[in-house]
């Protein structure tokens, strides 16, 4: 699909600009060490990348390190470089919802043609999370600890 198509195409600018850009891509992979795969991501941190993004190249290398481990075919015998490095923490964003008392004043700034519509949708909206709140409330309260 293209929106696959999209995703490795950024995966792959990304390698390119902080992993193949770097000293430690012209290292044969038995020299690949955990203090050279993390200086990949302090680099990227000092230029401005995000944790999450790191967190996509740490994931990357350590997939790559864990074929070539498996195929056998490359001087590498492990252990996974990657895997002595730890993840960066990325922060948990709190998205604004709607309470059920915005309602009307959203609905009223609607043109009229599209209110039942979205009154609609709104509602299959509360309605599905209630119905997921309620499930886990009473999954919750029935197992035991």
């Amino acid at each position: 699909s293209q929106r696959g198509k999209g995703k490795k195409d950024l995966e792959h600018q990304r390698l390119t600009k902080h992993v193949l850009g770097h000293p430690s891509a012209a290292l044969h992979l038995p020299q690949v060490t955990p203090a050279r795969v993390q200086e990949v991501f302090e680099t990227m941190t000092a230029g401005g990348a995000a944790p999450a993004s790191v967190n996509r190249v740490r994931n990357t290398l350590r997939a790559a390190f864990n074929r070539a481990l498996k195929a056998e075919r490359f001087s590498f015998t492990g252990p996974n470089p990657v895997e002595k490095t730890s993840a960066l923490a990325v922060a948990k964003v709190a998205h604004t919802t709607l309470r059920v008392d915005q309602l009307p004043q959203l609905i009223a700034e609607v043109p009229e043609e599209w209110r039942g519509f979205f009154a609609f949708a709104c509602s299959l909206s509360f309605l599905r999370t209630s119905a997921i709140s309620s499930k886990f409330f009473t999954e919750a309260s029935t197992s035991s600890p």
